[in-house]
């Protein structure tokens, strides 16, 4: 199970679960008796996390990487990490970087990669002048793009009648261009957004967006 050939001396073995062997062994002299012998392999699922997905940051904001899947780690490159030997250190960078994590376990060990893109802006919510909800896979949604935030308190969408007609405080939730489930009409709308930057400073901003049918 799980050999290559369980008839050779130095078969290779790639189990998926925990397996234990006997091996057999005669000798070519004509001795009737065989002497066997056993070994127990444990199996380590070792999947290195890098933490979440992706993500973007502003110059020397200080973010908290979380890696998981085993019991030592190390981080390349170092630059940039207060400790590259931990699970969950702090990065701050002046430029984009990709980290790779090594997770080890026993002797098994496993990588995985986290990229982070740094801009080099001021904190703050960054809103679209217009969007084109035609289910293309491209601009559909409108929503902000949070640089450098803690989270966002509130993001607004009014018709040009004072109607809110969306509304949402979760990071990546965006306006589909429709109202009580009918596709809105191409117009300017207006919108107002409010969320707090990892100094724990207020940002507030409002404008108008074009919907492009």
């Amino acid at each position: 199970l799980f050999l290559n050939n369980p008839n050779i001396a130095n078969p290779v073995a790639n189990p998926v679960t925990d397996v234990g062997y006997t091996v057999t062994v005669s000798d070519t002299l004509g001795c009737p008796k065989s002497v066997s012998d056993q070994v127990l392999i444990n199996v380590l699922d070792i999947v290195a996390d890098a933490g979440p997905s992706d993500t973007s940051v502003v110059v020397n904001q200080p973010l908290q990487l979380n890696a998981s899947g085993g019991e030592f780690y190390i981080w390349t490159p170092s630059s940039g990490l207060n400790n590259s030997d931990l699970n969950d250190p702090i990065a701050r960078l002046n430029n984009s970087q990709q980290y790779v994590v090594t997770v080890t376990q026993a002797s098994c060990f496993d990588t995985d990669t986290i990229n982070i893109t740094v801009y080099k802006v001021d904190p703050g919510l960054y809103v679209p002048s217009a969007f084109t909800p035609d289910n293309n896979g491209i601009n559909d949604v409108f929503r902000p793009i949070p640089i450098g935030m803690k989270r966002i308190s509130y993001f607004r969408v009014y018709n040009r009648w004072g109607k809110l007609i969306f509304s949402s405080s979760r990071i990546g939730k965006g306006w589909d261009g429709t109202f009580q489930g009918k596709p809105q009409d191409a117009a300017v709308f207006v919108w107002m957004a409010e969320g707090v930057d990892y100094l724990d400073k207020k940002v507030t901003k409002k404008g108008s967006v074009v919907l492009i049918r």
